[in-house]
Parts: structure tokens; C-alpha cells; sequence
């Protein structure tokens, strides 16, 4: 299939361009990538509001259990990550402070508040960021980025963990943060890799099959997962805002977050200990930025 200008539908989230094509449909969902910087994309529309609508129930149990049940293994990278973010600080006059996007029940925000950060997050689940604020004890923002009013370079530190991906204008948003980094502070953002190998074998699955065997791609793409970087889409982005990349690696995700059988899991240890062979291979990136200090 040919790369094409589409007439109507989402322009490209990364670069805003329209030349693109489809990668493949799910059911109605139809995933589309940038002929430009590769970004691969969920062809639909939000605005702010309807982004919030889609999260409102991220405060049920389900979601809550989703949350809580994050164990010692994921706690642990959470650490490390955190801890990378502060070496790569400058030495500070004052308590570093830090801003998690998304934060839903606020596991990274206590992580950081032991390692001596004050923290502040944004959930745009009301419920969620309520119960979080008064759990952590910090400040959580109600609201989509777009809407909230920071001071210009507040923060030393901001983290999207799992984030990313569900923003309708990452980069849009992404410059807001920006404005509210102080120089010389840290962008952490931890995203799923569109080049890993478990996804390039799902779409082999899913292409050999006459697209008749989905589930591999089902339990990888999302209905709310609107991005999916490529390596190249990630760096066009983060280079679009000025900022040093100081890092840029993959690693697998912790089996645990993953809602699947035995066997599943099985099959995943054996594609994980496969991906470790090759460079870029990890089902997640991992990034650290800086902003530049003049």
C-alpha cells in the first residue's frame, strides 16, 4: 500500500502531517502510520472533554485494582527511574520538585516523595486525583494539561509514565510542560515501543493469518492508547522541543501489570529473553530529556 494524503481523519499526532496509511483495522479500529517520522496512531478525533469522558470510571474498583496492584518488581524500576531523574539534576539550592502526569493512585508521587522530591500530579479522573491528593497529601490537578495554569518553570523534574500514548496532542501538551521545566530540569517518559519484537511478530501473526487471527494485536493496541512511537517518531518529537536527549532506551515490561494466563506469560518470558538479543527490541522505551539551561 502506497502512502497516500488522506482527505479527512487525524493528521499524524508527532509531526501533523496527513501523508499516511493504514497499518491495520481491528474490528472499527483502524491504526494508521506517518509516512514522515513513522508514528503509528489511532485514527480518531478527541477534544478535551471527551478525552476527560473517557477516563471518568478510571476511579472504579476495577481501575483502582489495576493500580494498587502494582508489585515490589515494578516499585523497584519505579525507584530507579526516579533515582536517574535526580542524578541527572543539577545540584540543588532547594527541594527538587516533580510533577507526574497521569498519576493515577500516586505510586510514583510516594516513591519521589522518599526520595526527598515535594510533588504535585495531574489525573484528569476527578475521583482518582481526589483520593490520591488526600492519600500522598500533595496537590493533584483536576484537569487536562491544556487547562491547567502552572508558573512558568516551577518543576525539576516531570514524569509520564504510561502516559503518553493517551494524549490526543502530545506534543501540544508536551510544550506545556516545557514552559513549566525549569532549565536545565528532566523529562522522564516511559511509552510502549512500536518497534518491539512482540509486535512485529503479532502483525506477521495477523498478516499471514489474512487478518483473521487479531488477538495478539487486540492485547498490544488499545482503544485508548492513541500513539504508538517508533524510535524515530519519538526523537522527532522530543527534538521539536528544544530538549537534550540524555537517554533513550527499551527495556520489557514487568510481567505482573499484564492481565494474562500461564501460558501467556510463558510465551512473553521466552519473546522477552529474545528481545534482550537485540537493540530496540524492549516492549517500552524509556527517555530522559533535559532542558536546555540558556
Amino acid at each position: 500500500m502506497t502512502y497516500m494524503e488522506k482527505g479527512m481523519g487525524q493528521h499524524c499526532r508527532v509531526c501533523n502531517s496527513k501523508i499516511s496509511r493504514e497499518l491495520f483495522t481491528i474490528e472499527r479500529d483502524r491504526f494508521m502510520v506517518c509516512g514522515d517520522c513513522t508514528h503509528v496512531f489511532l485514527d480518531v478525533t478527541y477534544d478535551d472533554d471527551s478525552i476527560k469522558k473517557l477516563y471518568e470510571d478510571y476511579g472504579d474498583e476495577r481501575a483502582r485494582a489495576y493500580f494498587q496492584g502494582i508489585d515490589s518488581e515494578t516499585r523497584e524500576n519505579i525507584d530507579l527511574f526516579l533515582k536517574r531523574c535526580h542524578s541527572y539534576c543539577p545540584t540543588p539550592k532547594d527541594t527538587l520538585r516533580l510533577l507526574d502526569v497521569g498519576c493515577g493512585t500516586g505510586t510514583l508521587l510516594k516513591g519521589a516523595q522518599k526520595l526527598g522530591f515535594a510533588v504535585e500530579g495531574v489525573e484528569i479522573c476527578e475521583p482518582l486525583a481526589r483520593d490520591t491528593a488526600e492519600h500522598v497529601g500533595c496537590r493533584v490537578h483536576e484537569e487536562v494539561l491544556s487547562r491547567v495554569n502552572f508558573d512558568r518553570e516551577q518543576f525539576d523534574v516531570i514524569t509520564l509514565y504510561d502516559v503518553i500514548e493517551h494524549l490526543q496532542e502530545p506534543l501540544r501538551d508536551l510544550r506545556v510542560l516545557y514552559d513549566t521545566l525549569k532549565p536545565g530540569g528532566v523529562l522522564f517518559i516511559l511509552c510502549p515501543n512500536e518497534g518491539a519484537l512482540i509486535r512485529k511478530l503479532s502483525k506477521l501473526v495477523f498478516t499471514l493469518s489474512l487478518s483473521t487471527c487479531s488477538k495478539p494485536l487486540r492485547l498490544l493496541y488499545y482503544q485508548d492508547h492513541l500513539s504508538y512511537f517508533t524510535r524515530k517518531s519519538l526523537l522527532t518529537m522530543v527534538k521539536q522541543l528544544g530538549l537534550e536527549v540524555l537517554s533513550l532506551e527499551t527495556r520489557n515490561q514487568e510481567l505482573s501489570r499484564l492481565d494474562l494466563s500461564r501460558v501467556q506469560k510463558s510465551l512473553l518470558r521466552i519473546l522477552f529473553f529474545i528481545s534482550g538479543c537485540f537493540s530496540n527490541a524492549g516492549g517500552k522505551f524509556v527517555v530522559y530529556a533535559r532542558k536546555p539551561f540558556f
